[in-house]
């Protein structure tokens, strides 16, 4: 396959993402094989002669620069300058994840290659929420932001715990469509346990939404929004 054509596959990645994004696609159910094109793209650069770790770079970077432009490109309207910093920065960053995870496969092995993508990106979103750059709209566990019903168990792990649910996901997803190939039940196995953890995960927070005690006092909230042009006004003065 041509260079081209795999960064033209990568890209669907990008676009997966966003099309998973609130406010953007909200199409939720894309989060669970939205990594697949890059994970495949990895895998066959992998297979090939000879090393080629800028290749796999470039793959990642165009997946997920699609992924931050699409979803980050209203920061124009604040900051032209921010938004090009915010969405450059940010795809490189994701990048660099996907390089290590591709070094650590190609250096350890399969099996600890994805173990370490697992690690490599729960590490980055924890840095990326501390950090003096912290810019934690695209942590991947926020993907849920308009469904608070089915993760009603952020409160025991966070939002990483919602991330960790989407990258085990879409390493079922890729290991099962992998495996089409072959006369092999292990792609019903991949499935089965993909429909275990969604079943899981749908019903520990239903019990959790349903436990929760609703009684107490009643207090009325008001909330105040100035009538402030924030991209102009505010900064007149």
């Amino acid at each position: 396959m041509s260079k081209i054509k795999l960064l033209l596959f990568s890209s669907f990645t990008g676009i997966l993402l966003a099309l998973s994004w609130p406010a953007i696609g909200d199409t939720l159910i894309t989060i669970f094989y939205a990594l697949f094109p890059l994970l495949w793209v990895e895998d066959y650069i992998s297979k090939q002669k000879g090393f080629a770790p800028l290749q796999v770079f470039a793959n990642a970077y165009v997946g997920f620069f699609l992924f931050n432009l699409i979803t980050t490109y209203w920061i124009y309207y604040a900051s032209d300058w921010g938004a090009a910093m915010a969405i450059v920065c940010n795809s490189l960053f994701m990048s660099i994840v996907f390089l290590l995870f591709h070094m650590t496969k190609i250096k350890l092995g399969k099996k600890e290659g994805y173990i370490g993508l697992v690690v490599y990106w729960l590490a980055f979103e924890y840095l990326h929420l501390n950090w003096e750059l912290s810019w934690t709209w695209l942590t991947f566990g926020n993907v849920f932001a308009n469904k608070p019903s089915l993760v009603q168990w952020y409160e025991y792990t966070g939002v990483l715990g919602g991330s960790l649910f989407v990258i085990i996901m879409n390493l079922l997803a890729f290991f099962a469509l992998k495996n089409l190939e072959y006369k092999s039940n292990i792609i019903f196995k991949y499935i089965a346990v993909m429909a275990v953890l969604l079943l899981s995960s749908f019903g520990v927070s239903s019990w959790i939404a349903n436990d929760v005690n609703m009684d107490g006092e009643q207090v009325e909230v008001v909330i105040v929004q100035p009538n402030i042009d924030p991209y102009n006004e505010k900064f007149s003065e």
